[in-house]
């Protein structure tokens, strides 16, 4: 009988011991995805110094969690015009990074194509509202910045409000519509403010 008893808590330990390896491995697959994941996600973001014509730019990127939302970028439409964009998607881990990477993709496509941020903010809006759930949207802000005619034309769609420094003032950018993606049809508008030289834009 002890014997048995023996036995049975042994093999009892040993199940305990192969079922707490496998969650082990498990978990290790997980996060060596997961960083596959983070590494791809970061790849889509700037990096090394990015040289505007009269501008002087700087940008970081700090994760709460291994996988995520963020986008911003900075393309040069032509050597006076160039757009700068932040966006941030709902949520965090796999679903938002994966709406990320597809709101990149037709951003730049689009915005290459377009030479328009109304136009590209407008299409972003219906291909998000039209393919994901109402959970998943995106705050976005999107200008362009005119270094002859010295203006920034932009969109707020329900991002926090960037703001350009001016000596002791502060100018904030709060104009805004929707978020992108909760509704289709959405009346985007295009806002525009005078730039003037050692202006400080944050986003």
């Amino acid at each position: 009988t002890y014997l048995i008893k023996g036995l049975a808590v042994f093999a009892a330990i040993s199940i305990e011991k192969f079922e707490l390896y496998e969650q082990f491995i498990e978990k290790e697959k997980i996060e060596k995805e997961l960083q596959i994941a983070r590494d791809i996600q970061q790849s889509f973001l700037l990096k090394g110094d990015i040289q505007v014509r009269q501008s002087d730019v700087a940008f970081i990127n700090l994760t709460s969690s291994e996988v995520g939302g963020d986008y911003y970028d900075i393309i040069k439409l032509n050597d006076n015009e160039t757009v700068y964009t932040i966006n941030d998607i709902s949520g965090h881990g796999i679903p938002a990074s994966l709406l990320m990477a597809i709101f990149r993709t037709n951003f730049t496509y689009l915005i290459n194509k377009n030479r328009d941020i109304l136009e590209t903010i407008t299409q972003l809006n219906e291909l998000i509202a039209e393919t994901t759930d109402a959970n998943l949207y995106v705050t976005s802000f999107t200008a362009i910045i005119d270094t002859a005619e010295k203006t920034i034309r932009y969109i707020n769609s329900g991002h926090n409000s960037p703001f350009i420094i001016r000596g002791e003032d502060v100018l904030t950018l709060d104009e805004g519509t929707l978020v992108l993606g909760m509704f289709p049809l959405v009346p985007y508008e295009i806002h525009q403010k005078s730039l003037a030289d050692g202006d400080i834009l944050v986003l």
